[in-house]
């Protein structure tokens, strides 16, 4: 059995445990209703012993798994949320620190874009396509102009992200997800969203000005 490198040792620590005491709940819940009701007891083992076997998985990556050495220990001068981290210091970034985490210096960092739906709404080096096109945020939506210069009026989206490009030629670019489900635009949810993405952006712009 692999240890696993998804998640941070205190992440898996976390899970084994809560998998330990569920799976050990089931488990005597189980042996108990098999002596008086053994249909009843027999279903309650079949979903405890795999919680059970599963918290065995989640202590080995405790402890031989997790993120690398260099994630674990990376330290930030300042951090947007858990969606990443600066470190002045060394001039690096780590992205996405709770989840599948990268770390990337300023100096290979080549591009980013904020993308909604598909579509760049915004570049490193200022206004996007779409927003050339046409861009209105409010209470009534956002108008964004397509690659044909119309304008259609959206009042939600189901996707906003920052793409990352970088030097690596074997995983160029790299995501900040910040909307995955369907979202209104005059939600507050996508207007925290969207600040937390200027934010990032401007911070973006901060380090690899110094490039």
């Amino acid at each position: 059995m692999k240890a696993g490198t998804t998640y941070s040792k205190k992440q898996y620590k976390r899970y084994y445990r809560l998998y330990s005491i569920v799976g050990t709940i089931f488990i005597v819940l189980g042996i108990f209703f098999l002596i008086g009701f053994p249909p009843a007891g027999i279903m309650v083992l079949v979903v405890g012993i795999p919680i059970f076997i599963a918290s065995r998985s989640f202590k080995k990556s405790s402890i031989e798994g997790g993120y690398s050495k260099e994630i674990e220990d990376f330290v930030s001068t300042s951090e947007v949320g858990g969606y990443i981290k600066f470190n002045d210091n060394t001039k690096q970034i780590l992205i996405s620190p709770k989840f599948k985490p990268r770390i990337l210096n300023y100096s290979d960092i080549l591009d980013y874009t904020l993308l909604e739906n598909g579509e760049t709404i915004e570049t490193k080096g200022g206004l996007g396509r779409a927003i050339t096109g046409g861009v209105l945020f409010g209470d009534v939506g956002a108008i964004v102009g397509g690659t044909t210069g119309k304008r259609k009026s959206v009042t939600s989206i189901s996707e906003l992200k920052i793409k990352i490009v970088t030097k690596d030629m074997n995983n160029p670019n790299v995501y900040i997800k910040l909307i995955t489900t369907s979202t209104k635009t005059n939600s507050f949810m996508y207007k925290s969203a969207y600040e937390v993405a200027q934010t990032i952006l401007s911070m973006l712009q901060i380090v690899t000005s110094q490039n």
